[in-house]
């Protein structure tokens, strides 16, 4: 039995988000296996939270949770799927992917920092903001090491915050990507 859990339990992931049913011995397998069940539901649970973010800079994709475990069981962390998929870590972690691809990080994501130029780093601290519920952003010269590429998704992440009724105070001496603004310029 636990052979066959096993087995299942690989499919899982890609059922899960797949717009095609799973065949009709696997459904009731687990319909009868309470350990299959608690595993289609950690995954249905991390599916949901990969789709809170469903926003103008991640869009789910199916097959995303698939690749997501086979990403991390990758990486060897295993026990990191155990840890995202409980509580609010899950939403956690989906807010961080949210972030990275935010400001065009994805790709980055498993460097160490160091290896990062200054601009990646100043963006992987903008991506921060994606993260935060202050209704307030205080930024000083927030676009300093970007370019115009990084700038304009910056300015889309800035936007989001105001359509979200947030406020966005900057100090800058490059004009940001953002329409309807009042600005204070001094001598």
């Amino acid at each position: 039995m636990s052979t066959l859990c096993d087995e299942i339990a690989a499919l899982l992931p890609e059922a899960v988000d797949s717009v095609e049913p799973v065949s009709l011995p696997v459904q009731r397998h687990v319909e009868s296996c309470l350990r299959c069940q608690a595993e289609l539901a950690r995954y249905r649970r991390l599916l949901r939270g990969l789709q809170m973010l469903r926003t103008q800079y991640f869009e789910p994709t199916p097959g995303l949770l698939a690749s997501t475990l086979a990403n991390l069981t990758s990486a060897g962390e295993r026990r990191a799927i155990a840890s995202v998929l409980t509580k609010r870590r899950i939403a956690y972690a989906g807010a961080v992917a949210g972030a990275l691809a935010a400001l065009g990080l994805t790709d980055l994501a498993d460097l160490p920092a160091r290896m990062l130029s200054a601009g990646q780093k100043r963006r992987v601290a903008l991506s921060r903001l994606a993260l935060t519920t202050a209704p307030i952003w205080l930024l000083d010269e927030p676009t300093l090491g970007l370019d115009t590429v990084a700038i304009s998704r910056f300015g889309a992440l800035l936007g989001a915050h105001r359509e979200r009724g947030g406020i966005v105070i900057a100090a800058t001496h490059v004009p940001l990507p953002l329409t309807g603004v009042a600005e204070l310029r001094l001598a």
